[in-house]
């Protein structure tokens, strides 16, 4: 990793044989730690490259989701709702997502 003016980034050119072993010698505390840095972006660069780490960063996911919002205000426990992915809805309300929150309607999830 690379750490430049404040951001923390992934070095698109590191193979993916030296990631999995760096990533293989931490503990799960370890990565977890070293993913709360991470961008969207470098974490779903990270979870296409690792498979071995798909729980952890799956978690770290969901989390971001719960707060997530595209640019059309649709926040993801909405868009799971509309496009019927009930696992992810499921594990966004097992983290206590607001269902509260209204679409630019004014819709709660409980009206789709």
């Amino acid at each position: 990793m690379i750490v430049a003016n404040g951001s923390t980034e992934l070095v698109r050119t590191v193979g993916r044989t030296s990631l999995i072993m760096a990533f293989n010698s931490l503990s799960n505390e370890i990565i977890s730690i070293i993913i709360d840095d991470l961008g969207s972006k470098d974490l779903s660069l990270l979870l296409r490259m690792a498979r071995l780490f798909t729980t952890i960063l799956i978690a770290k996911f969901y989390d971001m989701a719960l707060t997530y919002t595209w640019t059309g205000g649709e926040i993801v426990l909405l868009w799971a709702a509309l496009h019927n992915r009930e696992a992810t809805f499921k594990s966004l309300l097992e983290r206590e997502a607001d269902i509260s929150v209204q679409d630019k309607d004014g819709d709660t999830v409980l009206h789709h």
